[in-house]
C-alpha cells in the first residue's frame, strides 16, 4: 500500500488552461505513484507548495504576475532539492539563455513534443517500468490541404460551439484543425484509434457497394463528447465539444457534423491528385478492392479479354449484329472521361446523371447515394436501383 512519501507530487503553473489540462492528463497516465495540481499563477504555486510536499514543479516563463522564473528562484529557496522543468514559447534568445543557466532540470521550447517531455519527467522523478515513447504516444504531422477545408472546419466549430475540429487521414496526417484539443490524450491515444477505423469502415463500405463510406459516430464522455464522420475512404472529421445534454441537440449536431463532412469530399474531390496527401501503400480514392473479382470468378468475356468466345454461326443473325453493334457503342461511352460521359448522358436520357439516379432510387425506395456518376448498370441492379433486366 502506497504513503504519502511513495507518491511524487507535481505542481503545473501555466495561464493557458488548455496547455495545463494537457500536461496534467498525460503526467495522470504516466505509470508511477504521480499526484498533480495545476494552477494559473505563480501566486497560487507559491499558496500550493505552502500546503504541502512539491516534488517537481512544471512552470511557464510567460506568467503574469510572479514569472515562471521568479517562482522557480523563490521555491527553490524553500526547498533545496525540488526538481524543475521550464517551459516558453517566447524566442527571444536573451530570455532563453537564463532559463538554459538557471539550473532547471530541464526546459523546453513550444510547440513541446509530448514524448520528450514525458521522457524527462520520467527520468527527473525516477519512476520505474518503460519511459513513454514515440511508438505509445504518436505525434501526428500537421499538413494543410486546402485553405476551404480550414475555412468549413472554422464555420462548423461556430456552428456547434465544438472545442476543436480535426480533418486527416487514415495516415494520421492532420490536413486542417480548427481550435486546440482540450486533452493530450485525444491526440495521443485516442485518434490513433480512430484511424484503425478507415480499414474496416472501407470494406463494409465495399460489402454495401458504396463507394464513400457513410459513417458517423458518436461518444458521450464525462468531460467532452466526441463525433468522428468518414468523409472518403482516406480521410475523416473529428469533433470534440462539451457534453451534449439534449436529444434534440444531439441530432443537430450529428447532421451538422454530416453536412460538414460532405461540403469536405466536394472540396477534396476537386483537388488534383497530387495535392491529396493520400500515402503511395493505400489505394487510390475511388478503389474498392471488395468490389473486385479474382480472375478465376471473372465473367466469361472478362476472362477472354473482352472477347466473345468462338462459336459457329451458320447464318447472319440481324438480332445479334444489332447487339454487337449496341455492345461495341457502349464501350466506346464507357471509354469517355467523367465529364464527356456527363454530357453524352444528358444529350441521350434528357436529364443529368445524379437526377436519372435520384428518381429511380425514390421509385424503389432505396437510399441515394453520393458520386453517382460512377454508378455503373450491375451496382444500380445489386442496390436496387433498377430491377433485373429493365
Amino acid at each position: 500500500m502506497e504513503t504519502m512519501q511513495d507518491i511524487y507530487r507535481v505542481i503545473i503553473v501555466d495561464d493557458y488552461r488548455e496547455m495545463r489540462t494537457a500536461f496534467k492528463a498525460n503526467l495522470e497516465a504516466l505509470d508511477g505513484p504521480i499526484q498533480v495540481v495545476d494552477v494559473p499563477s505563480g501566486e497560487e504555486a507559491l499558496l500550493e507548495a505552502a500546503a504541502g510536499q512539491v516534488d517537481l514543479l512544471i512552470a511557464d516563463i510567460g506568467l503574469p504576475g510572479l514569472s515562471g522564473l521568479e517562482l522557480f528562484e523563490r521555491l527553490q529557496k524553500q526547498i533545496p532539492d525540488l526538481k524543475v522543468i521550464l517551459v516558453t514559447g517566447q524566442e527571444d534568445e536573451d530570455i532563453r539563455r537564463k532559463i538554459a543557466d538557471c539550473g532547471a532540470d530541464a526546459f523546453f521550447i513550444k510547440p513541446i513534443n509530448l514524448p520528450d517531455f514525458l521522457g524527462a519527467v520520467h527520468r527527473i522523478l525516477g519512476l520505474t517500468g518503460r519511459p513513454p515513447g514515440e511508438d505509445s504516444l504518436p505525434v501526428l504531422e500537421h499538413v494543410p490541404l486546402h485553405p476551404d477545408i480550414t475555412e468549413r472546419i472554422v464555420d462548423l466549430r461556430g456552428e456547434v460551439g465544438a472545442l476543436s475540429v480535426t480533418v486527416l487521414n487514415r495516415a494520421g496526417v492532420i490536413a486542417a484543425q480548427d481550435g486546440n484539443m482540450p486533452d493530450a490524450v485525444y491526440e495521443s491515444k485516442v485518434m490513433p484509434r480512430l484511424l484503425d477505423t478507415f480499414d474496416t469502415v472501407n470494406e463494409i463500405s465495399g460489402f454495401l457497394g458504396i463507394e464513400n463510406p457513410d459513417s458517423s459516430w458518436y461518444f458521450s464522455g464525462i468531460k467532452y463528447d466526441l463525433f468522428w464522420a468518414h468523409i472518403n475512404p482516406e480521410y475523416g472529421m473529428l469533433v470534440i465539444t462539451n457534453p451534449i445534454m439534449q436529444n434534440t441537440d444531439l441530432t443537430w449536431v450529428i447532421t451538422t457534423v454530416d453536412m460538414a463532412a460532405n461540403d469536405t469530399l466536394k472540396i477534396i474531390r476537386d483537388l488534383p491528385q497530387d495535392q491529396k496527401n493520400i500515402p503511395d501503400h493505400l489505394p487510390e480514392e475511388g478503389t474498392s478492392p471488395s468490389l473486385e473479382f479474382p480472375e478465376e470468378q471473372l465473367p466469361e468475356r472478362e476472362q477472354a479479354g473482352g472477347q466473345d468466345q468462338e462459336h459457329e454461326v451458320t447464318s447472319p443473325d440481324p438480332a445479334a449484329e444489332q447487339a454487337s453493334q449496341a455492345a461495341e457503342e457502349d464501350q466506346a461511352v464507357e471509354a469517355l472521361p467523367v465529364t464527356e460521359f456527363a454530357q453524352k448522358f444528358n444529350d441521350v436520357v434528357g436529364k443529368d446523371i445524379n437526377e436519372y439516379w435520384e428518381e429511380a432510387a425514390l421509385e424503389n425506395e432505396v437510399t441515394v447515394l453520393e458520386d453517382l456518376e460512377g454508378l455503373s448498370y450491375e451496382e444500380a441492379v445489386k442496390l436496387g436501383y433498377l430491377k433485373d433486366k429493365d
